[in-house]
């Protein structure tokens, strides 16, 4: 070999290894436009909301107080963890904070009572959802279902992309710890194959404070994982897979609230918003950016992999809250006619990998909703599925699944009766302060026909801890009498009124085991 070529050839190998060692892990990062304020989480098991909703009567001439005694009630039965902390992570982000003390109609508020209004306020809210709850008995049981690399989708949509806060479960497990995110910082090392090293850090406000803390209390969490990556750094979604002490202690779930709903009865948001001098929800002006570390290089756009807008998608849709949801399905009128069955004229009876059609008509046309209330009261969504057009035509007959879907209802334990209840609104629905999610595959129904058949019941509701006990007790009775017998309170002026009119029906069906 030439003395020239093996000097190049050296001279090559040394800056090869150099930009090696030179190489640097990338960086992605960005900040909300908006810095939550941090606020007291309000735990249950003390009942001290009931201290500013007993305020709050003496000027609304309300009974917001004994209904929380009532639905909520406090003492040493109450898990630790009860409380509430989403409530507050949503007034937080959406809301005005609270500064200084006011006095209405006799009554002195402190900021703790002001922010307090706001968080039961913001108690029901409608919200997108993102992973599934781990330890609530419903759908995905995983720990990891909310994965690293969904995680990064997310939060490059809502905080780098539209400048919004994030609402994050940081705790996978069984308890619910709620935290409004503001800014990440995710860095990365990718190798020459793809396999990708790195971290996520997030600051988020703390709710660990006094109920008078006025500001932001600034949080921050440091999570490892591991993915694929192309050439250009885009995640391969589905690759990503926590690692370390992260495989333990991450994030359960993200969301989003974009409807503003209580869960008590007894208070009108427009109400306090009048008396916290709000005319409408005002978020606050742009504040100071956080101060994560700062870095020059940033990863391109991943845009094949972003969530959709988080706003409702449906023209004129009408939110309805869990209590209004169980007075619906409870409603034994109808404002037309309308029929539903099931595809079993002997007695209504199935067995274990059966599939099931609900057929019916209806005299006006509207919008299609079937629900299940299995065995113990779990209720879940049959129809719509994702993907489906639900609105039907007056006086034509409809099929669900249709006959060109391109999926089947299957059947499956546990056995008993099961009431599908159908309805046919005039304005389509959202479902305020609820999850519907999917459960985590069956190994052995994916065996079957795992682009085909979708069990009854996968997509099931999750409730707040403390509605879920009162829900599912008043759906059981319902699933074995068809009726209520529950006081379930729901103010004249709820949104069931937005929907006349509408009709309803159900229909019963048993599932057995499969006969050998």
């Amino acid at each position: 070999m030439k003395p020239q070529i093996i000097f190049y050839s050296l001279l090559l190998a040394i800056f090869t290894t150099v930009s090696v060692v030179n190489a640097q892990p990338r960086v992605e990062q960005a900040n909300a436009d908006i810095v939550p304020w941090s606020g007291y989480w309000w735990p249950m098991r003390h009942g001290e909301i009931v201290k500013p909703l007993t305020k709050y009567d003496q000027i609304a001439k309300s009974k917001a107080a004994a209904w929380e005694r009532a639905n909520n009630p406090s003492g040493p039965r109450v898990p630790q963890w009860y409380g509430y902390c989403h409530a507050w992570a949503a007034s937080s982000i959406t809301e005005k904070e609270p500064r200084k003390p006011i006095k209405v109609d006799g009554q002195q508020l402190s900021v703790g009572d002001q922010k307090g209004l706001l968080a039961v306020s913001h108690a029901n809210d409608v919200s997108n959802s993102y992973g599934d709850r781990f330890g609530d008995g419903v759908g995905s049981e995983s720990k990891s279902d909310l994965t690293p690399d969904h995680l990064w989708m997310l939060l490059r949509r809502y905080i780098k992309q539209q400048k919004l806060p994030l609402v994050l479960d940081i705790d996978a497990g069984a308890a619910v710890w709620n935290y409004p995110v503001f800014a990440y910082k995710v860095t990365y090392d990718r190798k020459s194959d793809g396999q990708t090293n790195g971290t996520i850090e997030i600051w988020l406000a703390d709710d660990a404070v006094p109920k008078n803390y006025v500001g932001t209390k600034r949080a921050y969490q440091k999570y490892s994982f591991t993915c694929k990556m192309t050439e250009r750094d885009s995640v391969i979604m589905g690759t990503g897979k926590w690692t370390g002490a992260s495989v333990r202690k991450h994030p359960d779930f993200a969301w989003f609230p974009f409807v503003t709903r209580p869960e008590n009865p007894e208070v009108s948001y427009k109400k306090v918003c009048s008396i916290l001098g709000n005319a409408a929800p005002t978020p606050p002006a742009q504040p100071a950016s956080p101060t994560p570390p700062t870095a020059n290089v940033t990863p391109p756009e991943d845009t094949s992999a972003t969530p959709n807008n988080p706003t409702p998608t449906a023209s004129g849709a009408v939110a309805i809250k869990p209590e209004e949801l169980l007075k619906l399905i409870a409603n034994q009128t109808s404002d037309f006619a309308f029929d539903i069955s099931v595809d079993r004229f002997d007695g209504g009876k199935y067995e274990e990998g059966d599939t099931v059609v609900v057929s019916g008509t209806s005299e006006k046309e509207g919008y299609l909703y079937l629900f299940a209330v299995g065995t113990q009261g779990e209720l879940s969504l049959i129809y719509p599925q994702p993907g489906d057009n639900n609105q039907v035509k007056a006086k034509k007959q409809f099929m669900v699944p249709k006959t060109n879907a391109s999926y089947q209802v299957s059947l499956h334990p546990p056995y008993g009766n099961y009431r599908i209840k159908g309805m046919v609104t005039q304005k389509p629905l959202q479902f305020a302060g609820v999850t519907v999610a999917p459960p985590a595959p069956n190994p052995e129904q994916e065996k079957i026909k795992p682009t085909q058949q979708r069990p009854l019941g996968n997509l099931q509701f999750q409730w707040q801890a403390p509605q879920k006990q009162r829900m599912t007790k008043s759906l059981k009775e319902y699933n074995r009498r068809g009726i209520v017998v529950e006081s379930v309170k729901v103010p004249e002026n709820d949104a069931l009124k937005a929907l006349r009119p509408f009709a309803q029906d159900s229909v019963t069906f048993y599932v057995g085991p499969k006969r050998k």
